[in-house]
């Protein structure tokens, strides 16, 4: 694994273990398919990260789904890459990061952001698809 992505999963995880806020508790936070298998989060956890970034995180069974935009502009598209992450780390701890992929942020009233994701992450020796994303999480 490169540095570059100790990096970035080590300042989610620390994004993470920051915020005092307690997890959004509506029925599904995020889900997604993951190699066609679907996959749902009950709990979701929206913080701000630095001064212009925006992480969001859907966790299940062990499982999470982490998404960053850096810069944040608001609902509008972001194109993963760059600082624009997406990474998905299974029950097993494996972690992949995205290669290619969008979030499409549609809403951010009350609080509560509201988007469709989908990408392609890899790790040294596998390639996963994540397609149907989709969140709600309040801040």
């Amino acid at each position: 694994m490169s540095i570059k992505n100790l990096l970035l999963i080590f300042t989610i995880s620390l994004g993470i273990l920051s915020c005092s806020k307690s997890p959004d508790t509506q029925s599904t936070a995020m889900s997604a398919d993951i190699n066609g298998v679907h996959w749902n989060a009950p709990a979701g956890y929206g913080q701000y990260v630095g001064p212009i970034s925006v992480m969001l995180q859907g966790v299940s069974n062990g499982a999470t789904i982490s998404l960053t935009m850096n810069p944040y502009n608001g609902a509008t598209y972001y194109a993963f890459g760059g600082a624009n992450t997406a990474v998905y780390k299974d029950n097993a701890g494996n972690t992949y990061t995205a290669t290619s992929g969008s979030m499409d942020i549609s809403s951010t009233s009350s609080g509560k952001l509201v988007g469709t994701f989908s990408f392609t992450a890899s790790n040294s020796t596998q390639t996963i698809k994540v397609t149907n994303g989709n969140f709600s999480i309040v801040f």
